[in-house]
């Protein structure tokens, strides 16, 4: 390679490959190698048909129509340019007090919605971003970090002005200039076509909202994600507006994305599964092979591409005693389980996911599950009974991957008159819709959480003899352990013992986290307690009560042993929290607050707890 250091690096896998995985099939997008000696794997984009690595160069600037942008990432992980397009500066406080109405150098452009669709209006790469993609790293974030108002705009990542914006009737001088935000997006008005959504900013107030096609407003880019190749049908993403969340643009299966005009199209209806079962070939809703008469003998090895009829109680396509509480299949359905049907990354989605969005895009019948952003269509289902495919008195059902007790599962179902989210015989074949693998969020304001009746929905990293799951930080997006290093348990107290961990000495602590993860940095961990926007940490109660569950360990004193086992001895538990940091020890106790301290011995045992790199 005689290109520059940035330009590439040494990738190593770690074999098995997981199920879906090809060695020559990966992309590496949006991540420059930059300082790192190591990759996760889980950085990669795994593709079909493709043996190219795509490298961004580390410059994170692009050039476009005479000025030079950089690039910004937003907690949602996407990137934007750093500024609305055709702005020559980044928006900054003191631009928009003197601003007084005047046009400054961070506004940008103004357009009208039907010169979005121009290849040109964004750098090769970049497109306008749709209502959910905007959404989603603004109004749907969690309270702590969400731009809900013309002051958290213009502090946000986006550094969004209050340019103002152009009407059908002015069309010279901008208005409401330095008072509102305004943004397009592409997203046209899914009850009337001569309107277009944009984002808008006023006073203490943020949301989506329509305008006429005629006004003209600012445009800011976000760059376009790649669809994703699987199973031989190519699918896109698409972000709700209403919670950020990110779904496949049709059912598992379909060839295209439903319109109004699909009442009828199979195309846009995609494959009938049995609760939990793999793709086999049971799904095509064109296969008439039917097993009548042989139950499987366990959930991975049913009659190979037939569906298999159930006509007694349980009703279940699985024979007795096999996963009858549902647990093995609600596992096997989850994102790399032993019979995943979704993309690598996206899930078939839990009961609450799914009911959590119908509600928020205020679906209440069929007519509205197609008009909206997720355009479902009235695929029918499949008999249980007879493995007929129904398409009568037309209407939604779609399979969660919740279980029931009583050897059902949750599903949704959407006809003219309502909605439900009910019970059901596991050998039915309902349509599936995969949602985007969504890290646990320890905050009551973000309602679009894992379900914790469902343990299979939570990441799980495997360490160490230790099952660790995984939280997301409200105050700084960050991924974290949901407990310390060596732990049984997340903490359930400040004094439980069982969530205390191992205690472990400075030069250790930088070899004890599992492969993507490490140590935090004095400034990671302070943007998390001391400096933290969400439950700040001043004492052990704020400690346990933050994200982290931080519980009182104490920590192991190397200069205090007992004499009878000759051991060091394990001072101020249950009464302080000490933590390494790559450079420090943070303290947390009722007698002296919370503190870095830069001065403590690196012989010492500490508690550690990992952050994602």
């Amino acid at each position: 390679n005689t290109m520059d250091a940035k330009s590439y690096g040494k990738l190593t896998v770690k074999l098995p490959l997981g199920n879906k995985q090809k060695f020559t099939n990966f992309a590496i997008a949006n991540k420059a190698f930059k300082d790192s000696h190591k990759m996760d794997l889980g950085a990669l984009a795994w593709v079909e048909r493709s043996n190219k690595i795509m490298i961004e160069r580390g410059e994170n600037s692009i050039k476009f129509k005479g000025l030079s942008y950089k690039i910004v990432t937003g907690p949602s992980g996407r990137n934007w340019l750093d500024r609305n397009i055709g702005a020559t500066a980044v928006a900054t406080v003191a631009e928009a007090t003197a601003a007084a109405g005047q046009k400054m150098p961070s506004y940008g452009d103004y357009y009208e919605f039907s010169k979005l669709s121009a290849a040109d209006i964004c750098p090769l790469g970049f497109s306008v971003p749709t209502d959910g993609e905007l959404a989603a790293d603004t109004i749907t974030l969690p309270d702590a970090t969400k731009v809900n108002s013309v002051a958290t705009a213009l502090s946000s990542f986006l550094k969004l002005p209050a340019a103002g914006g152009l009407n059908g009737a002015n069309k010279d001088k901008p208005n409401n200039v330095g008072s509102e935000v305004y943004l397009w997006t592409k997203t046209v008005d899914r009850m009337d076509v001569k309107k277009g959504y944009y984002w808008i900013a006023e006073g203490g107030t943020a949301r989506l909202d329509s305008a006429i096609l005629a006004h003209k407003f600012p445009v800011r880019c976000i760059q376009t994600e790649e669809p994703i190749l699987f199973n031989g049908v190519s699918y896109n993403m698409i972000t709700s507006p209403n919670t950020g969340r990110i779904w496949l643009d049709r059912n598992l299966g379909a060839t295209k994305v439903a319109d109004s005009k699909d009442a009828a199209n199979a195309d846009a209806y995609g494959d009938l599964y049995q609760w939990g079962r793999r793709k086999d070939g049971h799904e095509d809703r064109e296969n008439t092979s039917i097993d009548s008469s042989n139950l499987a003998s366990s959930i991975t090895t049913p009659a190979s591409g037939k569906f298999i009829e159930s006509t007694v109680p349980p009703f279940d396509w699985v024979g007795a005693n096999v996963d009858n509480d549902g647990s093995e299949r609600a596992r096997a359905w989850k994102d790399g389980g032993a019979n995943d049907i979704c993309p690598v990354g996206f899930n078939v989605p839990t009961n609450l996911e799914l009911k959590n969005e119908i509600n928020k895009a205020g679906i209440s019948n069929r007519s509205e599950a197609l008009s909206s952003f997720l355009k479902i269509p009235t695929a029918g289902y499949r008999n249980r009974l007879n493995g007929g495919v129904i398409t009568t008195g037309p209407a939604v059902f779609l399979w969660t991957r919740d279980k029931v007790a009583v050897q059902k599962a949750k599903y949704l179902s959407i006809d003219s008159s309502g909605v439900g989210f009910n019970n059901l015989d596991r050998a039915y074949g309902f349509s599936i819709r995969c949602i985007k693998t969504k890290f646990s969020v320890s905050t009551a304001n973000d309602p679009v959480v894992n379900d914790p009746s469902d343990p299979s929905t939570e990441d799980t990293i495997n360490f160490n003899r230790f099952k660790y799951k995984t939280v997301l930080s409200p105050n700084t997006g960050k991924i974290w352990l949901d407990r310390n290093i060596g732990a049984a348990q997340k903490a359930t107290s400040s004094v439980d013992t069982a969530a205390y961990g191992e205690y472990i000495n400075f030069d250790d602590s930088k070899r004890a986290c599992p492969m993507g993860f490490g140590v935090p940095t004095e400034a990671e961990l302070k943007a998390e307690t001391t400096e933290a926007k969400v439950n700040r940490v001043t004492n052990l109660s704020t400690a346990f009560n933050s994200f982290l569950r931080m519980p009182a360990a104490g920590f192991l004193n190397i200069n205090s042993s007992n004499p009878s086992t000759g051991r060091p001895n394990v001072i101020s538990a249950r009464s302080k929290v000490i933590m390494w940091t790559k450079t420090s020890a943070f303290e947390a106790s009722n007698n002296t607050g919370a503190k870095f301290n830069n001065n403590a011995g690196h012989g010492h045992g500490f508690s550690v707890r990992c952050v994602k790199d």
